[in-house]
């Protein structure tokens, strides 16, 4: 699988988004999430997906 690309295209002001992927392999899989509510910082959260 190919990983996904995000492009900065330009503008001024936060960001309102949030991103969100999983991880499997390694010792174990996990989610993470970025949230930025209306913010240049994101808020993140890291938890592991059940078997």
């Amino acid at each position: 699988m190919e990983p996904e690309t995000i492009e900065y295209v330009g503008g001024v002001g936060p960001l309102n988004v949030g991103i969100g992927f999983n991880v499997r392999g390694g010792q174990f899989d996990f989610k993470a999430r970025l949230e930025y509510p209306n913010s240049g910082w994101p808020t993140s959260s890291i938890t592991y997906l059940e078997a």
